[in-house]
């Protein structure tokens, strides 16, 4: 399996990883995974996204990335996202409570016992407010959280246009009378200016905080504004969008799978003993990665990866990869799709959801066989968090309902990422 082709991104001819071989190629110096740490970022973006995140840690590249990651690894910890889960698990479950009155929701029985809703709209503010509640930390009241809340609405149509807008892909529509600039130029303005007030007040408080923290670093003359201002904008709403729609999946996809669902409700039944702490109990088991939990949020992550392909990047050397030259400054690709399912590892059903498979794999044998967060040292920041959001929500939805498809599984066509349609019937227990 050679897994090499090209596409077009943007205006420019890339080159397509999709399998194992071609990010694993030996000799070690030409591993393109492993080097992604000297990779040149931020290539063929369009140009209304770089207005918004051009700056942020995940289009750095070398000494620049290394810099940023030095001052914002430290607040996205392992050891931090498990210190954590008492507090997300308590969120999870006021969401649950509230559930049955949302507004997306359709009742179809007496009392609100069993309810249909589109998947994709599920979950948007968990993680939304979990990330929040990281990063601004005592600060984050009632209003600030409304305030964000106002900001990713206009997030997330800046995001649109960037991705399907035709002439937002050139430089010179920054200066048209466009909605879509009015959109660019007030987010830009509001979102500087609430970073820097909240990390004033913060400071005049003596209350610790990431975005504090980070912004002292702006002071000091070792990160600039806008590399702080996009690298928050990162973290809390672009990334926000990854984490909620594998929760989609993970939720979606063990609806679909009865056999998979009722062995995952034995098993939550039976994590309580009698004697133990309740929260203690619980904190433990979602920490574990062998767990049919566990298992399936990795195999709804394997089956829908967040996007298709990865962001472009370009390779700062020439590279051999299965007898081919791939010159330096090369656009590449990683179809992650693609490599999620056709990979030996996955054989012979690569395309069915079986959790049970995680069960007798280790990481290190589907290290390039599994494309999620990236690969190499430039893992997504808020990797850590992902799955203790996921297997949180996954957890309380199972505990709670019995969960089922109505009708077909899609993937919506109007989103950037990729994102389920489908019907879900939710019943209670």
């Amino acid at each position: 399996m050679l897994g090499l082709g090209t596409i077009w991104a943007g205006m420019s001819l890339s080159s397509v990883l999709s399998s194992p071989p071609s990010l694993s190629s030996p000799p070690p110096t030409h591993n393109v995974s492993n080097q992604y740490i000297n990779h040149i970022r931020n290539t063929n973006q369009m140009h209304s996204s770089t207005r918004i995140l051009g700056e942020c840690v995940g289009f750095k590249h070398t000494d620049d990335w290394r810099r940023i990651r030095s001052h914002t690894d430290r607040h996205f910890t392992a050891s931090i996202a498990i210190e954590s889960i008492p507090v997300l698990m308590k969120d999870v479950k006021e969401w649950f409570d509230g559930l049955e009155g949302k507004g997306f929701i359709k009742p179809i029985s007496e009392k609100g016992k069993k309810m249909e809703v589109m998947a994709s709209d599920l979950f948007w503010d968990i993680p939304f407010k979990m990330i929040s509640k990281v990063i601004f930390g005592e600060m984050l009241d009632d209003n600030l959280f409304k305030e964000l809340w106002s900001y990713n609405g206009l997030h997330e149509r800046l995001m649109m246009t960037s991705f399907f807008g035709k002439l937002e892909q050139w430089a010179l529509s920054s200066y048209l009378p466009t909605a879509a600039n009015r959109d660019m130029a007030a987010f830009q303005r509001g979102w500087g200016d609430l970073l820097k007030r909240v990390s004033n007040e913060a400071y005049e408080k003596g209350i610790f905080m990431p975005v504090g923290e980070m912004y002292k670093k702006v002071l000091d003359g070792e990160m600039t504004f806008p590399e702080f201002t996009h690298t928050i904008d990162e973290t809390l709403f672009t990334n926000i969008d990854a984490t909620t729609v594998s929760i989609m999946w993970a939720v979606t996809l063990v609806a679909q799978h009865e056999e998979v669902q009722e062995r995952l409700l034995s098993e939550i039944a039976q994590i309580w003993e009698p004697e133990g702490d309740e929260e203690d109990q619980l904190n433990l088991y979602l920490k574990r990665t062998d767990t049919l939990l566990h298992h399936c949020y990795m195999e709804s992550g394997r089956l829908r990866p967040i996007l298709f392909y990865s962001m472009s990047e370009q390779t700062a050397d020439s590279k051999v990869i299965r007898g081919h030259v791939i010159p330096a400054e090369t656009s590449i690709l990683i179809n992650g799709h693609a490599l999620n399912r056709v990979s030996p590892i996955w054989s012979p059903d690569g395309d069915v959801f079986r959790p049970d498979r995680f069960a007798s794999l280790s990481p290190a044998v589907y290290r390039y066989s599994f494309w999620r967060f990236g690969m190499g040292p430039r893992k997504c920041l808020g990797m850590h968090f992902a799955d203790k959001v996921v297997k949180c929500c996954l957890f309380e939805s199972v505990r709670r309902y019995k969960i089922s498809v109505r009708g077909e599984v899609d993937v919506r066509r109007d989103r950037f990422v990729q994102m389920p349609l489908a019907t879900l019937v939710f019943e209670r227990h």
